[in-house]
This record gives C-alpha cells, sequence and structure tokens, in this order.
C-alpha cells in the first residue's frame, strides 16, 4: 500500500480527501470510530469555539454542509460528528474504523511495517504514514494532583461529561483556560458548587463593534501569523484565550464575571497536606492579565478601523467583557481544606498532549512528542497533520487543518515519488 492515514478525525478525513485528489492510494485507520474523540472526550454541553464558516474540509468550498447550522453558529460535537461522517460517506473515503495501531516500525526493503489490533489483525506494509490521531486526547494532570486525598475523585477536563454525572458534593476546577472556564460556567447552571483555582489566560471577546472576533482576526491575518512572525516560543505555546461557543452567537467569558454567578475564586495551588490546599495570591494578577489582553484587542481593532479611515461602529454592552472595577477586591484564601468545603471531586483543567508511541523511536522526541517539523517527521515517509504551528497559527482550527492537509498530501505524493 502506498500510504496509511492514522485517525479519522476531522484531521485524517481532510488528509484522506487531500490524498484522494493527488490519486495516492491510501487506507485511514480508526481506533474507534469517525470523529469519536469529539464525543468521548468533550462534555455534554461542549460547543466548538471557532464559527461554522471557520470549519470547512477539502471539497467543501462550494457545499452546503451546515444541515441547517447557520454560518456564523457554533456546533456542538455531536453535530460535527454527524458532519465528519457525512463527509467520508461523500466523498466515499477509505476509513476502517476499529483499528487500533499498535506499533509502527521500519520494514526490511525499505517503507514501514504496521502492527493492528481489532478489525485488522494482519500487519500491513506501507511506504508512507501520515500521523492524524491527534496532539489533544491525553490529559495532563499537575504534579500535585497526586497528592490529592482518596476521598476526592480526580477527573481531567477529557473525562468531564457533565454536572449530572458527578457525585453530590461541590466541586473543584483547577485551570482557567478555556476548558476550565466553560466547565465551571456549566456546572455554576446546573446549580453546583464551584471553587475554581484560575491561572494566568488571555480574555477575547465573543463579539466586538458588530461582529464576531473571529472575523475581526481572520480579516486582520492573525490566523496566518507563523513562527517566524511570533519567534517568542512561550507566545506560542500560550493557553488559548477564555471563550465560549455556547449559545446562537455564543458569548465571552471572564474570572470576575463567572465568580459574579457564584464560582469561589482561588490562587494557584502550591502544596497539598492531606485534604489541605495552599494556595498562592495571584487570583487579581489573573484578572487584571485577562483584562489587559482583552483592551488590547479592543485596542488593535479600533486602530485597523481607524487606519482604514472608517467611523467606529458602536459597540454594544457585553457584561462578560467588562474589566473588573477593583482588581484589588479578588483575593483568594491562603488554604482550602476540601473536606469542610465538602469538595468531592477535582477537575484538573491544566492541559492536553497526545499518544504516539506506536512510532518509531526515531521519529521522537525525548519528551515523547514527533520530531517534526511543518508537518515533516525526521523519520523519512512519516508526515504529520494537526500539529500546533504547523505551517501558522491557524493550524490549530478546523480550517488551518484543511490548508496543512493539502500540503501534507503533496509532500505524501511527491515522497513516494521521489521512493520509486
Amino acid at each position: 500500500m502506498n500510504a496509511l492515514v492514522i485517525g479519522a478525525g476531522h484531521a485524517g478525513l481532510a488528509t484522506s480527501q487531500c490524498l484522494r485528489q493527488q490519486g495516492v492510494e491510501h487506507l485511514v485507520l480508526e481506533r474507534d470510530t469517525i470523529g469519536a474523540s469529539w464525543l468521548n472526550q468533550r462534555w455534554e454541553s461542549f460547543a466548538l469555539n471557532t464559527p461554522n464558516w471557520l470549519n470547512r474540509l477539502p471539497g467543501d468550498e462550494d457545499a452546503d454542509v451546515t444541515h441547517g447550522e447557520p454560518g456564523d453558529g457554533f456546533m456542538r460535537a455531536g453535530t460535527l460528528v454527524d458532519r465528519l461522517r457525512a463527509y467520508a460517506e461523500r466523498w466515499d473515503l477509505p476509513v476502517r474504523e476499529g483499528v487500533t495501531v499498535a506499533d509502527v516500525h521500519r520494514a526490511d526493503g525499505g517503507g514501514y511495517r504496521v502492527t493492528l489490533e481489532g478489525a485488522l489483525d494482519q500487519p500491513i506494509g506501507v511506504d508512507a504514514i501520515v500521523v492524524a490521531s491527534g496532539c489533544q486526547n491525553v490529559p495532563r494532570f499537575p504534579p500535585l494532583a497526586d497528592a490529592f486525598p482518596d476521598h476526592v475523585i480526580r477527573l481531567s477536563a477529557l473525562s468531564y461529561g457533565g454536572p449530572d454525572q458527578l457525585v453530590p458534593g461541590a466541586v473543584l476546577v483547577v485551570g482557567g483556560g478555556q476548558s476550565g472556564g466553560q466547565i465551571v460556567e456549566d456546572l455554576l447552571a446546573a446549580g453546583r458548587e464551584v471553587y475554581w483555582s484560575v491561572s494566568q489566560v488571555a480574555r477575547i471577546p465573543r463579539r466586538y463593534r458588530g461582529r464576531e472576533i473571529m472575523e475581526w482576526l481572520a480579516g486582520a491575518g492573525f490566523f496566518e501569523h507563523t513562527e517566524h512572525d511570533i519567534p517568542d516560543p512561550l507566545e506560542r505555546a500560550a493557553t488559548l484565550p477564555i471563550i465560549s461557543g455556547v449559545g446562537r452567537h455564543g458569548h465571552s467569558l471572564s474570572i470576575q464575571w463567572l465568580a459574579g454567578r457564584g464560582a469561589r475564586l482561588l490562587g494557584r495551588i502550591v502544596d497539598v497536606r492531606g485534604s489541605v490546599l495552599q494556595l498562592d495570591d495571584s487570583v487579581a494578577a489573573c484578572v487584571r492579565f485577562a483584562d489587559e489582553a482583552s483592551a488590547e484587542v479592543h485596542h488593535k481593532i479600533d486602530a485597523g478601523i481607524r487606519a482604514a479611515g472608517l467611523e467606529l461602529p458602536p459597540n454594544e454592552p457585553d457584561p462578560a467583557d467588562e474589566p473588573a472595577p477593583a482588581v484589588g477586591a479578588f483575593e483568594s484564601p491562603d488554604v482550602l481544606d476540601l473536606e469542610s468545603a465538602g469538595v468531592r471531586t477535582v477537575i484538573c483543567a491544566t492541559g492536553v498532549g497526545g499518544d504516539f508511541r506506536y512510532l518509531p523511536d526515531e521519529a521522537l522526541r525525548d519528551d515523547g512528542s514527533p520530531a517534526q517539523q511543518h508537518g515533516r517527521s525526521v523519520a523519512p515517509g512519516i508526515f504529520h497533520v494537526s500539529m500546533p504551528w504547523q505551517s501558522c497559527r491557524g493550524s490549530a482550527i478546523i480550517r488551518g487543518v484543511a490548508l496543512d492537509a493539502s500540503d501534507t498530501a503533496g509532500a505524501v505524493k511527491s515522497y513516494l515519488a521521489a521512493s520509486a
């Protein structure tokens, strides 16, 4: 076989369609079902943060793929999976579900020998491999999470399914990024008592001066920024700004807005002693950081409008994007006794990664991440899609993955031609 694509999420299906367009014989293997991670690793109320017009895959350009969804709306996970399944069927993509890639190693005479588990249990030989298994499907727990007392149930954002699936009692959410903020809101809406250990994360408004924020960002070339444009690796690795796609037009989120709805704010956890958490006093700094980040977005949009010689459109009120009037009022207690507070569940929304252990050692860095640049592995014949900053900042969203898939498919075709 010429090529193998590992994973049948949006990245794997986009790559398959691009390989099909290039005339490259290939097979797509999915350990579960098409798009399963979007269902199995998201909570019930989850919605994408990118509007529907930003979520098109290769070949969708002239097709009505919204299934009645408005272009400026936000899909729930189930709707996205339905679209992915329809996409695979429409283009007759060669997907085999229920097949896990257990091991990839060099084959005698060239190419790779792939060991499988599941519906296909015989090893197969391939000349090229495209890894599309994702880099956001393995939770990362903070080191101190192991010290939480036994009476507390520890979950990740990926294993949180919704308030009704939790045991009675208060909930502690650790992490102030998108997942953390959205889960806090989800819990509060269900009437749960919530403690929130926040972190320094930027905030952007959902809408500003009459337009959805992604329209402003796309128009300003935000998603086309490359690593060359953002040379600071810390800035490139920064947590995504807090925002929500829940609701007809989504909405803004902020630490102070969620606190106003009942979230009890805590600083960063610095130590765990039995059931007692030791906390720092970083809450006010986190609020200030997010407020300043949102204000900077406002300023850049306004500057762009003025530079175009246009008048500033009016801006509708947005309570969740209002800066805190008195940042100093946000203080964290020094300690939180989980037992006394009635906390029975801790949800760690503290980052995710990927599992690439099936790849050859030569294709991995010391930390287990793929040794690749712009989708090309250091191991010949192995390629990647859906990697952070693969080509640009937009590589993190579905539209960007689709563009990267086209580039990767072209690279696979060139590699196969040179290896023939």
